[in-house]
């Protein structure tokens, strides 16, 4: 199988099972216990902590372990205590469903190649958080977010980033970002799944949303996954020291690609904007994409046709919506997202596949349509 849904989820790195194994087959007491066992586990849970505090440049920050970014994301929406929710129209649906479920959030609209559009950016006032991704997960739209921040904060706002697909394919510096809050998530970047965390500069303007004992200095409740954490902090580690490696090998993986489906008559989405080089949208104008992804699929080649939390419900469209696309060329996506595994002959393979399902099914539609 050709794996080209990286966005979806990634292969766990060597540096993280490495990581993980000590605390799987050994080190198994719970860190909340007070005997050795239990404050050796504590103690090294507490390095990775601070050890991913380092990375992303946020030493003013408290780390919130969770199950993952969605629960991250609905601490970091529901847990807030203060005013309005302001969210960008593209963000990932744990960010939109959060803010919609016990307010009624402020959209920021995007303009067409996805980047946020200043001229509509809403009025906020002192107590709102604003809530706009490092990257897009859609299209790989990068967003702005030390601009966010100015703007937010010169008006008495706090900003949340969800920075999930952002880690391991560009530089997130919390510093240099300026954010009160970003999320995270291990199995986007070469870690386990079941695990994410939730910065935060001032954790007391949040309060928990799972309840039981005081874990997560009182905001998540619940035995710390330790073993998951430690696979966490080492995955990013990885990738962060890495990255201009990463960045260098998607942009030249990115460059091929789009370059081949442009001359097959393909649109890519958000190409005039800043964006990720791993990840790759595009509209092909005569042929279905839940067709076209199904067909790859038994031609050996894994993708997608967007976001794999709704892959169940094909036809939902809201963040193509949010780009101005209309229903039908909506039903006409598909999305390429390569991993630092990938090769150029990975790339290959799924454009002769891409090619001779197009000549095939382009050819038996002009015959029915003769027919």
């Amino acid at each position: 199988m050709v794996y080209l849904d990286h966005n979806a989820s990634t292969p766990l790195l060597p540096e993280a099972l490495d990581a993980m194994l000590p605390f799987l087959t050994t080190h198994h007491a719970n860190p909340s216990s007070s005997h050795a066992s239990g404050r050796m586990v504590r103690s090294a849970l507490d390095s990775a902590r601070a050890q991913v505090c380092e990375d992303l440049n946020a030493p003013d920050h408290q780390l919130i372990i969770t199950s993952g970014a969605t629960e991250a994301n609905t601490l970091a929406l529901l847990g807030y205590k203060a005013g309005r929710r302001i969210i960008s129209a593209g963000e990932h649906d744990s960010v939109w469903e959060a803010a919609h479920a016990t307010h009624q959030p402020v959209i920021w609209p995007l303009m067409s190649d996805g980047r946020l559009d200043w001229d509509r950016a809403p009025v906020l006032m002192p107590g709102d958080l604003v809530s706009v991704m490092v990257v897009n997960n859609e299209f790989g739209t990068c967003y702005p977010l030390a601009e966010i921040c100015a703007y937010a904060h010169a008006q008495g706002a706090l900003v949340h980033t969800d920075a999930t697909q952002a880690l391991g394919k560009c530089a997130v510096d919390v510093m240099a970002m300026g954010v009160d809050a970003l999320t995270g998530s291990a199995h986007k970047m070469g870690g386990p799944k079941g695990v994410g965390f939730l910065l935060l500069k001032s954790p007391h303007l949040w309060s928990a949303r799972t309840f039981g004992g005081a874990q997560e200095f009182d905001l998540r409740a619940g035995t710390e996954p330790v073993a998951a954490m430690m696979g966490l902090a080492a995955a990013l580690r990885a990738v962060t020291r890495s990255l201009p490696t990463r960045q260098q090998h998607f942009s030249l993986l990115q460059q091929s690609l789009e370059q081949a489906l442009v001359a097959e008559g393909a649109i890519i989405l958000g190409q005039a904007g800043p964006r990720v080089g791993n990840t790759t949208m595009f509209i092909d104008p005569n042929l279905d994409g839940d067709m076209l992804r199904m067909q790859l699929d038994k031609c050996g080649v894994a993708v997608s046709s967007g976001a794999a939390c709704r892959s169940q419900t094909p036809g939902d469209s809201r963040i193509l919506r949010a780009l101005g696309l209309t229903a039908e060329q909506a039903q006409h996506v598909l999305r390429v997202s390569t991993g630092i595994d990938t090769t150029a002959e990975h790339i290959t393979t799924f454009l002769t596949a891409y090619r001779q399902i197009h000549q095939k099914w382009t050819r038996r539609e002009v015959i029915q349509h003769v027919g």
